[in-house]
């Protein structure tokens, strides 16, 4: 591996590829903390479940998500996760008029 120093210069010793290692791995860090913090990921939001089993989700969720009284979750078991997601209408409801079909028999046709 060949490793090119601001100067044009080779560096060839593993001290230089070492540091040049951690530097990557410190840069990776603060990506990944920016990434995090910065924009908004770090969302966790903790709830209670009561005796019934029921769980409140946060109110700004669900504005975000367009949530209201009535509406259906499906609830995932990812193996050690457990995620909410929004269910839509009906999926055969969702999907009409997806395809626009042209009858032989149509004027447009």
């Amino acid at each position: 591996m060949e490793i090119v120093s601001e100067k044009g210069r080779e560096c060839k010793s593993n001290k230089c590829e070492a540091l040049l290692n951690v530097f990557i791995i410190v840069y990776i860090i603060c990506e990944i903390v920016y990434t995090v913090t910065l924009k908004g990921y770090t969302n966790m939001n903790t709830s209670t479940l009561s005796e019934k089993g029921w769980v409140v989700i946060p109110q700004h969720l669900r504005k975000r998500y367009g949530l209201k009284k009535g509406d259906r979750v499906h609830i995932i078991d990812y193996g050690g996760v457990i995620s909410i997601v929004p269910a839509s209408e009906s999926p055969v409801k969702a999907s009409l008029g997806l395809l626009k079909v042209r009858l032989p028999w149509s004027e447009s046709y």
